[in-house]
C-alpha cells in the first residue's frame, strides 16, 4: 500500500472565522475548556480574542462569586464586557451596585444582562428585585414575571440562592427607599405576611422585597 504525500490535515488549515466558532462553542459551556485548548494548540490561541469566542465565553464560576473578577479577572472580564458578554455584564453589575456603590452604572449592567437575547436568569431577578425596592414597581413585576414564577416559583427562587452565594462576603447597604416601597407593596391582611414559603399574586411582590432587603 503506497503512503500518500498528501500532509495531514490540521486546524492550521481551517479559516480563522470557522477556528473562532469551533472555540466560541466550546466557551459556551466550558471556560476551561477554552483555556485547555489555547495551552495545547498555538492555532486556537489565537482565536481567544476573537469576538465570537469573548462574546458567549461561559463564566459560571465566576457568576457564582463575583468578588473572583477583582484582580483575577479583570482583564478577561473586561475584554467581554467589550462584546456585550452577558454573564461579564452581571458580574459587573452586581459588583458596581453592592461593591462599588455606583448604583445607576450596576443597574445598567444588570438591564444589559437582563434584556440580552441568551438572558442570566439571575439578573433578571435581580434587575426586577431591585427596580420594586427602589420605586419602580411595574418595572420589577415584568422582570420578575420573566422567570414564570405563578405557574413555578424554582426558577425565581434558584436565582434567589444564587444571587445571596454571590453576594457574600460583600457588606450590603440597605438603603432608605427600600423601607418606603415595602409600605406601599404590603399586600392586604388576608395573607400571611409571617409565611414565606406560601405566596399568591397578591404577596409575591412583597415577600420577595422582604426576602431581599433583609436577608442579603
Amino acid at each position: 500500500m503506497k503512503k500518500s504525500n498528501q500532509p495531514t490535515p490540521s486546524l492550521s488549515y481551517l479559516p480563522q472565522d470557522i477556528l473562532s466558532k469551533i472555540l466560541g462553542l466550546a466557551g459556551q459551556t466550558s471556560r476551561v475548556d477554552v483555556k485547555n485548548a489555547m495551552l495545547t494548540c498555538k492555532v486556537l490561541g489565537k482565536s481567544a480574542d476573537d469576538v465570537q469566542v469573548l462574546a458567549t465565553l461561559e463564566l459560571n464560576d465566576i457568576v457564582k462569586t463575583p468578588l473572583l473578577a477583582i484582580g483575577n479577572y479583570t482583564d478577561l472580564l473586561a475584554k467581554c464586557l467589550q462584546h456585550s458578554n452577558p454573564s461579564a455584564h452581571y458580574i459587573q453589575g452586581l459588583l458596581e451596585y453592592f461593591y462599588f456603590g455606583n448604583p445607576l452604572e450596576g443597574l445598567n449592567h444588570l438591564k444589559v444582562a437582563a434584556k440580552h437575547k441568551s438572558p442570566i436568569k439571575e439578573a433578571v431577578y435581580l434587575y426586577g428585585i431591585i427596580n420594586l425596592c427602589t420605586g419602580e414597581y411595574e418595572v420589577g413585576k415584568e422582570f420578575l414575571d420573566k422567570l414564570g414564577w405563578k405557574e413555578d416559583k424554582s426558577v425565581a427562587d434558584l436565582c434567589w440562592k444564587n444571587i445571596k452565594t454571590g453576594v457574600h462576603g460583600i457588606g450590603i447597604i440597605r438603603k432608605p427607599e427600600y423601607a418606603h416601597s415595602l409600605w406601599a407593596m404590603m399586600p392586604p391582611y388576608v395573607c400571611n405576611l409571617n409565611d414565606m414559603e406560601n405566596t399568591c399574586e397578591k404577596c409575591y411582590y412583597y415577600k420577595q422585597m422582604i426576602k431581599f432587603v433583609y436577608t442579603i
